[in-house]
């Protein structure tokens, strides 16, 4: 099976967090957003020593909508084809 890209807000702890690292044992690309970006890079530095995954950490705030906006039109411009959204 072609490895998705998968979009997680939240990911830095909780149910997201979980969630990435799920997606990345089955060989997932991922793109991981949270307020926390420290915590972000802990993860994706964990989880690529475990996986082949790549991974893409934006730091985010999905209650501004300006932050939110950037993040998007940063995705566009550079990961093509979101197959799942978590949020």
């Amino acid at each position: 099976m072609k490895a998705r890209n998968v979009f997680i807000t939240g990911a830095s702890s909780g149910i997201g967090k979980a969630t990435a690292y799920k997606f990345a044992e089955h060989g997932d690309n991922l793109i991981l957003c949270a307020r926390r970006k420290e915590k972000l890079n802990e993860i994706a530095q964990d989880i690529k020593n475990k996986w082949r995954s790549h991974i893409h950490i934006y730091e985010l705030d999905v209650t501004d909508y300006e932050n939110v906006s950037r993040i998007i039109k940063d995705l566009e411009d550079g990961v093509k084809g979101k197959n799942v959204l978590v949020v």
